[in-house]
């Protein structure tokens, strides 16, 4: 049985069964210039066998909610690639009730999650930073993952470098990947945290905060608590 359909700016695709095999199954704003703002995906079963992804969402609006919801998968590479190729911010993705049973094994791809920019050039790759930050340190994606079962079992983890880039497919949940960028997969870390979406296990805070960033290391010869002058 099947509940779908596209209206305006609203895509919903419900209690659908996809058996057939094939590179992507869904592919949702790839093209035109309207993107959707609400994406809603609940109770569908991905029975077939992707070797890309089960759900692609090349662009969305700002302030888009995409929730995916009581889904399972068969045999994916990845769930989700999410591209933002309209650089939108405040979009929250929520997964809930979800199981996997198989996803990419090869350590660097593996995972629930893809984040590919495919459309800056490589001057603007690192400027554009479609995953990341916007100018007030809000990450533009925010993603929760709750109530899921992965091909290791439950998902839980409590911090986002311990399943975020890590290489490993026993671990990795989420990576970012650039066409243009150079590198091309972004290692999470310091110099990097803020290319990166966030990611938690359960709800998402609201509002979403934004990100604290290391302060600059304390000049040579002042030390961190000067003395203070009498009279000020």
């Amino acid at each position: 049985m099947s509940d779908s359909g596209v209206i305006s700016n609203i895509v919903e695709i419900k209690n659908s069964t996809f058996g057939n095999n094939g590179y992507n199954c869904l592919e949702i704003g790839l093209q035109g210039d309207v993107l959707p703002k609400e994406i809603t995906i609940e109770n569908c079963q991905f029975t077939g066998t992707f070797s890309n992804n089960a759900i692609s969402i090349f662009g969305t609006q700002n302030d888009a909610l995409i929730t995916i919801k009581n889904c399972t998968f068969a045999n994916v590479s990845n769930v989700l690639r999410i591209s933002n190729r309209s650089n939108a911010k405040n979009v929250k993705i929520i997964f809930d009730g979800c199981s996997v049973t198989k996803w990419e094994t090869t350590p660097e791809y593996a995972g629930m999650i893809l984040c590919q920019d495919y459309t800056s050039t490589a001057a603007k790759v690192d400027e554009n930073c479609l995953f990341g930050n916007d100018e007030n340190l809000v990450p533009k994606i925010a993603i929760a993952i709750k109530n899921c079962t992965g091909p290791n079992g439950p998902i839980s983890f409590e911090s986002e470098e311990s399943v975020i880039g890590t290489k490993d497919a026993s671990t990795q949940l989420l990576y970012v990947y650039r066409d243009k960028g150079s590198p091309k997969l972004l290692e999470y870390n310091d110099n990097n945290l803020l290319c990166f979406p966030m990611l938690v296990c359960g709800d998402l805070p609201d509002p979403i905060p934004s990100r604290i960033v290391a302060t600059a290391e304390p000049v040579s010869g002042i030390p961190d608590n000067p003395p203070l002058i009498p009279g000020f």
